[in-house]
């Protein structure tokens, strides 16, 4: 018997066609080249009297092409994806297919979109999980302290549940956390002044093989993730800005978050953080 086919983890992203009629950009359009007129010196016309017609000949056609679609994509964009019901999972990719006065242009998007995840009778996977856990805590020579032994739980219940329910990423999302993750990295290099190509000398590692292992770091941070959320969903896990407020009251006077209350920023991560203990504590409940 032929065995079964496992579906891809990386999956393509979601690609569509957005197109701008001329009648729709012309405005916009002049009003874009008349502000980079503005700016312009030719000579002959005093800085900020150089006419439209005398500019466009000046100005890159690509600048005030991309500065136009500046005003007019994230508009048309988030019509589009709410009329064909995507739910994109960070941002997109927008390539201009063609362009030109008085043509209509047109806008390639890619976009990462949510994909299903069924987790059918999830709570079998995360008990045989806890199970090999606790197997393997005993094993250990010395007993892990508690926030070891919780982590190592979290980390075969979410190997388990990966292995069996195979959540799938978007090519794109995978991509962004990867460009996201190595510029992490350079970051911390920087402070111990290392180049990455001292980190790989250092590690013996080649390029090929820290790509690998960054692709598969960010595929099953991803993972995890997606299964958080779904996890959340069926269990209708929810942090409202209560829990936000109350988290921060009991926070010690002089701690960072008591002057970031307001911080839109620092309360989407709280809330993220809450979040995702929310989860975990809901799968490490006896």
């Amino acid at each position: 018997m032929a065995k079964k086919q496992e579906s891809p983890l990386i999956i393509p992203n979601t690609t569509f066609t957005l197109t701008f009629v001329w009648n729709d950009i012309a405005a916009t359009y002049q009003k874009t080249l008349t502000r980079l007129a503005k700016r312009l010196s030719v000579p002959g016309f005093r800085t900020g009297t150089v006419p439209a017609a005398v500019a466009e000949e000046q100005i890159d056609a690509q600048m005030i092409v991309e500065q136009t679609l500046q005003q007019l994509l994230p508009e048309r964009y988030s019509q589009e994806i709410t009329k064909q019901h995507f739910y994109p999972l960070t941002s997109p990719d927008f390539r201009l297919v063609s362009s030109g006065k008085n043509q209509d242009w047109v806008i390639e998007v890619r976009v990462a979109a949510k994909p299903p995840l069924v987790l059918k009778d999830y709570q079998k996977v995360v008990s045989e999980a806890k199970q090999a856990a606790a197997a393997a805590i005993a094993k250990e020579k010395t007993k892990p302290k508690e926030h070891e032994e919780r982590s190592i739980q979290l980390q075969f219940i979410y190997g388990k549940l990966a292995e069996k329910f195979r959540p799938q990423v978007p090519e794109l999302l995978l991509k962004r956390e990867i460009e996201q993750d190595v510029e992490n990295m350079n970051t911390q290099l920087k402070r111990l002044n290392l180049t990455l190509a001292d980190y790989l000398k250092r590690n013996e590692l080649t390029e090929q093989t820290f790509s690998q292992q960054v692709t598969v770091r960010a595929l099953t941070r991803l993972q995890s993730i997606l299964l958080t959320d779904a996890i959340a969903q069926l269990e209708e896990i929810t942090i409202d800005e209560k829990a936000i407020d109350t988290t921060i009251d009991a926070l010690p006077e002089t701690d960072f978050g008591k002057k970031e209350r307001s911080n839109p920023d620092y309360r989407a991560n709280l809330h993220q953080t809450l979040f995702t203990q929310a989860v975990h504590n809901h799968l490490l409940k006896n």
